[in-house]
């Protein structure tokens, strides 16, 4: 009897752990990297994978361009993508062991597109011809070869006489699609921080290689948990050069360093809603910036508020409702709402709720997005010559010494 009640004591505990595995098993992140993706059209750009969480087995993902599946399930942590446009794509996570957890994050990769060309591409012999590049892209020169000798600094080339075929390169000149989101939130403290447990603070980054002019650029925060076009009267003005791969914060601790000016009205307590925002505005008003927790897609479609001295409505720098509201009261290490993953979506899915980590680069967050791209296009004039028994082409001009 003692051997059965131990067995079937240790089989209890067994299936204790199981379960206990199996509650602990599931994906809640997945990061594609490198965010924002620039690529030239006819290139290929590879993005990697990197799902967080518990996983017994293995971990796969899926890529989607809108409805279509372009990478089924699988363990491949990457997608080469090679879009003739600027598209962006979601890649969902999951771990083998308790695929019905799925999380879920948008990429894009951006694309530098070849240019229209103007002007003839098919000459006389000793003839020359002018071509004119343009597009959406820009400034625009040409080149003999790729890192070779500048024909010219502007869109428009003149050949000289050819006797034979020649090859030109309409060099383009490409940013990530808004560039204007190289300075961007990456962290909105809710539950303080290491010795200032009761602060709220707002850390702002440059994650790219190079510095930005911010002159004129302000962060503004949310006065209200109930009023969504409350603004705090006290705007923090960002440097007036942001320098490449730097973090500033400011907070409501009175005496600090960077203290705010008067209290960040985020933390109203466990008994009432929350619901607050940042923003970054730049100097003529647009929007640069935005993260919202607790209001919904209804509420913030509503978004309407004068900030310094602009009327500011979000547009298509949020999509969808805010981030999870209860970061903040979960207990424990001081949390908050943190960018991961190098992605500017202009959702929920850019943050997650982890420990806070101000005044550093965030985990998972990696510094030295791209921020613009040179691409040689070749486009060939072609010499008409005329046809020879070992060369019987076609006239294609009517050149004199064709006739």
């Amino acid at each position: 009897m003692k051997n059965l009640i131990s067995i079937l004591a240790i089989a209890f505990l067994l299936l204790l752990s199981v379960e206990n595995v199996a509650a602990q098993c599931g994906a809640t992140s997945v990061i594609a990297d490198p965010q924002p993706l620039l690529i030239c059209e006819f290139d290929v750009g590879v993005v990697t994978f990197t799902a967080g969480g518990t996983c017994a087995g293995n971990w796969e993902y899926q890529v989607q361009n809108g409805a279509a599946v372009v990478q089924a399930w699988s363990t491949t942590a990457s997608y080469g993508a090679s879009p003739s446009t600027t598209t962006t794509y979601t890649v969902y996570a999951r771990c083998s062991a308790c695929p019905g957890t799925v999380v879920q994050v948008d990429f894009t990769v951006n694309v530098v597109e070849e240019p229209a060309v103007a002007g003839n591409l098919v000459v006389c012999p000793g003839t020359g011809t002018t071509m004119t590049a343009s597009g959406g892209f820009g400034p625009y020169d040409w080149w003999d070869a790729p890192g070779g000798n500048q024909m010219s600094p502007t869109e428009d080339y003149t050949t000289p006489g050819l006797g034979a075929d020649a090859t030109y390169y309409a060099q383009a000149t490409g940013t990530v699609a808004g560039s204007g989101g190289s300075i961007l939130i990456t962290e909105c403290g809710l539950e303080g921080y290491a010795g200032a447990a009761s602060a709220d603070y707002l850390e702002i980054s440059n994650l790219y290689t190079n510095a930005v002019n911010t002159t004129g650029w302000v962060a503004a925060v949310s006065n209200s948990y109930g009023v969504l076009n409350s603004v705090n009267p006290i705007l923090w003005n960002l440097p007036s050069s942001f320098n490449p791969c730097s973090v500033v914060s400011r907070n409501d601790v009175a005496g600090d360093p960077n203290y705010w000016g008067n209290n960040i009205l985020w933390n109203p307590g466990v008994n009432t809603t929350y619901r607050s925002w940042a923003i970054i505005i730049d100097d003529v008003g647009n929007v640069v910036d935005f993260v919202a927790w607790g209001w919904t897609a209804v509420d913030l479609a509503g978004f309407n508020a004068v900030i310094n001295g602009f009327n500011i409505t979000l547009g298509a720098e949020w999509t969808g409702n805010g981030c999870d509201a209860t970061c903040g009261v979960a207990g424990g290490p001081q949390l908050s709402i943190q960018r991961i993953g190098n992605t500017d979506s202009n959702n929920a899915g850019d943050f997650v709720c982890q420990a806070s980590t101000v005044d550093v680069v965030n985990p998972g967050l990696v510094c030295g997005w791209p921020s613009g791209l040179t691409c040689p296009f070749p486009f060939t004039v072609v010499v008409d010559l005329p046809p020879t028994a070992s060369n019987p082409a076609p006239i294609v001009v009517d050149c004199p010494a064709n006739v």
